[in-house]
């Protein structure tokens, strides 16, 4: 369509030019008058002629509308397939963020020996970021692994210590206090920060980024 527009005004252009040229060399004498009349005449046949082509033209409303659903078919087509690729994204993420938990769960507990994890992992999801798929927070819920304990107990092997609590002078929070000294029953803060550094060295996640709590939290969270 672009390049018949082109084609039309450049015609008509190249006939103004031509005539406008005839008429400095012709003498102004009566026979100037038949030449502008004919000269007009050819600008007008010059302009009309493709309208008068397109309207000669046998037009098939049926091909018409076939290609309008054709086209409509083809964008309808693009936009399930931007559809399908997002999802497919998402599922790969998905996949991808549950076995990230699952090294981090057995890292961890092949670090520390007798205690059971949930590991929860965010990530960065965006595709035009260039920190696209790493690591951005890592939770990490601790409980003593109970089967563990209870063959020990059976052997005599080990001996339970009640932990020795703390006191505080001034308002304490009881809750905190005892979800604190449950964490400290299980894991040490020396263990603690080992986890994080390894998380850190491993993965590049920052140590403010990782968190370490009881399965008691994770429940009151949700």
């Amino acid at each position: 369509m672009i390049e018949f527009l082109g084609s039309w005004i450049k015609n008509i252009a190249v006939v103004i030019i031509f005539i406008t040229f005839l008429e400095i060399l012709l003498p102004n004498n009566s026979m100037r008058k038949y030449i502008q009349a004919i000269a007009g005449l050819l600008v007008m046949i010059v302009i009309l002629t493709p309208i008068i082509e397109f309207l000669n033209q046998d037009i098939d409303i049926q091909d018409i509308l076939s290609q309008s659903y054709d086209e409509m078919e083809q964008i309808d087509m693009e936009n399930k397939k931007e559809v399908l690729k997002e999802e497919q994204n998402k599922m790969a993420i998905e996949l991808y963020i549950k076995k990230i938990e699952s090294k981090i769960k057995n890292q961890v507990e092949e670090k520390i020996k007798g205690i059971k994890t949930d590991v929860e992992v965010e990530v960065f999801t965006n595709p035009k970021e260039e920190n696209f798929s790493q690591i951005k927070q890592v939770k990490i819920y601790i409980n003593k692994d109970g089967d563990k304990d209870k063959v020990l107990e059976k052997n005599n092997e080990k001996t339970f210590i009640e932990p020795i609590k703390r006191i505080e002078i001034g308002s304490i929070d009881k809750n905190s206090m005892q979800e604190t000294q449950q964490e400290e029953s299980i894991i040490s803060l020396e263990e603690k920060r080992k986890i994080k550094e390894m998380i850190l060295d491993f993965y590049n996640v920052p140590i403010e980024n990782i968190s370490i709590s009881s399965k008691s939290s994770k429940q009151k969270n949700k």
